[in-house]
């Protein structure tokens, strides 16, 4: 889904960069730390909707896939396939005054 953030929490020795492939997201790790330090900064993932419009019809969880994989420059990993579902959540409206706009 084009709404979704993915975040993870950084590390000194491990870039991450994000990328867009179609209604796919892409998220690359790449450094010279430990295999620990990688689980770790898998383990920190999560995932952020941004879709803000509630659908009354919506009342089932909107189910994500992903996909995991791993290589080591040569060879690439089996596939490790994580569901995640989200919970449509209908928020109360929030009213933000902008405290710079001229008064009428």
């Amino acid at each position: 889904f084009r709404s979704d953030v993915f975040t993870v929490d950084s590390h000194s020795r491990i870039s991450v960069v994000s990328n867009r492939n179609g209604s796919k997201a892409e998220l690359t790790l790449n450094g010279s730390a430990s295999i620990s330090a990688y689980e770790r900064v898998l383990s920190s993932l999560q995932v952020f909707s941004n879709f803000s419009r509630p659908n009354p019809e919506m009342t089932t969880p909107s189910l994500r896939e992903i996909t995991f994989f791993v290589t080591d420059g040569f060879n690439w990993s089996s596939s490790i396939l994580l569901n995640m579902s989200f919970v449509p959540v209908n928020d109360p409206p929030i009213l933000q005054l902008n405290r710079d706009a001229n008064p009428v």
